[in-house]
């Protein structure tokens, strides 16, 4: 007796999706016929778009879950790098939000004034325009 263990293969995923439905209905279809069953049902499940429902009334259409998935790893990724540059250069971007406060803080904050009240300003003048040439100021 050998104290060795023989290493198995996992299967892949379509590799077990087969060996299930051969399971259940194995004598009702052909190998070749549930293979391509299965490749149909792997590539309608994960690569294209998904139909969803809005509401009792509507649906719409959702990217296909590889995409969902891939997007969702790539967000991940990305959001790992942009921390680690920003943190790597910290200094760096401290210096330039400090150099952008000092010189524009007071622009930025009138502007966001001018800017919250531009409508109602208006209004006032035009109202005090009028007054003026009605006589009626």
């Amino acid at each position: 007796m050998s104290n060795e263990t023989a290493v198995v293969p996992t299967k892949t995923f379509e590799e077990k999706m087969t060996d299930k439905i051969k399971d259940s209905i194995g004598d009702l279809i052909d190998p070749e016929a549930l293979k391509v069953l299965v490749e149909k049902g792997i590539q309608k499940a994960f690569f294209e778009p998904r139909t969803v429902r809005k509401d009792q009334w509507s649906t719409g259409v959702q990217i296909s879950l590889m995409e969902e998935i891939v997007t969702k790893l790539l967000e991940e990724q990305i959001r790992l790098a942009a921390t680690e540059f920003i943190t790597s250069k910290a200094d760096e971007i401290g210096a330039i939000v400090h150099d952008v406060l000092e010189k524009g803080a007071g622009d930025m904050l009138l502007k966001a004034i001018t800017g919250k009240f531009a409508g109602d300003l208006s209004v006032m003048e035009n109202m005090i325009l009028n007054k003026m040439r009605n006589g009626s100021f």
